[in-house]
């Protein structure tokens, strides 16, 4: 569940920025962080 909040946020942020590729990359490494923490 907290991940998908942080893709929404993540998502949103992105679309304010104009789909920077900064945030693509933070967002990539949070989103790897949590998903292999879980398995």
């Amino acid at each position: 569940m907290r991940q998908t909040v942080a893709v929404g946020v993540i998502k949103g942020v992105e679309k304010t920025e104009g789909g920077s590729g900064k945030v693509t990359k933070a967002a990539q490494k949070v989103g790897t962080a949590p998903a292999g923490k879980k398995k």
